[in-house]
């Protein structure tokens, strides 16, 4: 199946996109390399991207480089461009090989005085977005690094775990100095959190990658 038809469905608000009625003018396709970096002032012009396939890490790059989140297929990102105009200072970088979709901030608020089904999704996703950075907010504040880290580990497993006879393969490659900022944590602090749910036998730890071995104890380990 083509990997935009398969979007298509997967994606409501891509869908609402392409069903109000859409110029090739309006959106580009890039395929980025595992390795490259899209910087979101690169086009000089506003809008925001659609993960077709793949997967890849937003950063803030000043002034401090931070990874502020992965971003997966079906994920709108960029969207600040959309919304205000200086977002020099983000960039995303491709874990995997990644296909985006640029979309004209022209185009976008042409479609959403076209449809009012593409106005809903948007709204929700943005009332989605405000949800996850409040409960991000609530989880530095409130929980321990062992519960972040055990809610970043669920996160991964539902999004790219693939069942093995042992478990639930988490089959991507993240670096710890990526993982630890994910959890909201430092490297070193990380791998004793890693360690302990090793010793517990609720993961177990191959090169860079994690199999979860007892997914109802990793669950405990969010409370």
């Amino acid at each position: 199946m083509n990997i935009e038809s398969d979007f298509y469905s997967f994606n409501p608000l891509y869908s609402s996109f392409l069903q109000s009625g859409v110029d090739s003018n309006d959106y580009e396709t890039l395929c980025l390399k595992k390795g490259e970096v899209l910087y979101f002032q690169r086009f000089n012009r506003q809008g925001f991207y659609f993960i077709i396939e793949g997967l890849a890490k937003m950063e803030l790059s000043h002034p401090t480089p931070r990874v502020i989140r992965l971003c997966k297929r079906g994920d709108m990102v960029g969207y600040g461009s959309w919304l205000v105009p200086k977002t020099e200072n983000y960039k995303l970088m491709a874990l995997q090989d990644t296909t985006v979709q640029f979309w004209t901030k022209d185009a976008s608020e042409s479609l959403q005085r076209k449809s009012t089904l593409v106005n809903q999704l948007l709204i929700e996703h943005l009332a989605q977005v405000i949800l996850h950075k409040d409960e991000r907010i609530a989880s530095l504040q409130g929980e321990t690094v062992e519960n972040r880290v055990a809610h970043l580990l669920l996160w991964l497993a539902k999004n790219f775990g693939r069942q093995t006879a042992q478990g639930l393969l988490i089959d991507i490659s993240l670096d710890r100095d990526c993982m630890a900022q994910l959890a909201g944590t430092i490297p070193v602090t990380l791998a004793r959190v890693l360690t302990y749910f090793e010793q517990e036998k609720i993961i177990l730890r191959e090169k860079r990658k994690v199999l979860v071995l007892n997914i109802q104890e990793l669950e405990k380990k969010t409370f």
